[in-house]
């Protein structure tokens, strides 16, 4: 309800819940500061809220009406903000016009408390999204640093050896690493198809970074004689290089014996030494 002049009890003075509406400012040291710029901003008087904490209002409240206020505030030494936390500040409000008499009986009041408050969340939420964003670009690109660290330390100790000796020691050396990476390898790829999968847009966005990170290993790997072991489906088991965790029994004339029916995890290899099988699961057909 916008203020009437004609109003029959016409206010003379300011008074708490009255609902104005002014330009405000902040002048320390004869200096405008830009950051407690507000303009057309709405106050409850008594709520203190041009500045959060900062007790204005009791000057205000109970002053003759009128369109310029000017206020000289000590502020306190504790108050959260530094710049005049201490400091003799002088507030200066122009346009000043009476919104609403009465702050208490306006739905007006709890739509703005609301929407502060989703304001709030989205603020909150938007700070969760960026902080988890970070987490994962440094959490991946601490996967390829120690990655590349590893096999890096160990590249150092082949090339003290002969010519000879290098192929050996690389396959051996490789080994005890290769072990202890394609078990966190593999969750890495399971976390990556989950998100790629995902109905959540985020999440989705995350799978590109994770494909990427995932290029990456693999070409370390590629870079160091090392290659993983990916079966394809409806083919046939490979004994060599895979191993069964699990067997699917069918009765489906068309469906081929010891045919791979799911992937569980990749297994690698380096050149044609097997360091960890590929886990799988077949199907057996069985008679009606």
């Amino acid at each position: 309800m916008n203020f009437q002049k004609n109003n029959k009890h016409k206010h003379t003075h300011f008074k708490e819940w009255n609902v104005i509406e002014a330009d405000f400012k902040l002048i320390l040291d004869e200096q405008i500061l830009p950051q407690f710029i507000k303009e057309k901003k709405q106050v409850v008087l008594g709520k203190n809220e041009y500045i959060n904490g900062l007790e204005i209002d009791k000057l205000i409240i109970k002053t003759p009406f009128r369109k310029e206020i000017e206020l000289l505030v000590n502020v306190p030494n504790d108050f959260s903000n530094q710049t005049i936390a201490g400091k003799l500040v002088k507030i200066v409000l122009t346009n000043v016009k009476i919104i609403n008499y009465d702050a208490r009986n306006l739905e007006l009041l709890k739509l703005k408390e609301r929407n502060a408050e989703l304001e709030k969340a989205v603020v909150e939420l938007e700070s969760k999204i960026k902080l988890n964003e970070a987490i994962f670009v440094e959490k991946a690109k601490q996967i390829a640093q120690m990655a590349e660290e590893k096999i890096s330390k160990e590249k150092e100790l082949l090339f003290e050896k002969s010519k000879k000796e290098k192929s050996e020691i690389k396959s051996y050396a490789l080994q005890g690493f290769l072990e202890d990476f394609i078990n966190p390898f593999n969750n890495f790829i399971m976390a990556q198809q989950g998100a790629e999968n995902s109905d959540n847009d985020q999440l989705r966005n995350y799978a590109i970074g994770f494909n990427i990170v995932i290029k990456q290993m693999v070409d370390v790997l590629e870079s160091n004689n090392a290659e993983l072991i990916i079966p394809s489906l409806n083919t046939e088991f490979d004994p060599n290089t895979q191993q069964v965790v699990d067997v699917v029994e069918t009765t489906n004339e068309n469906d081929i014996n010891n045919n791979i029916v799911k992937v569980v995890r990749y297994g690698i290899k380096v050149a044609d030494r097997v360091i960890t099988p590929a886990s799988v699961v077949i199907n057996k057909k069985i008679s009606n």
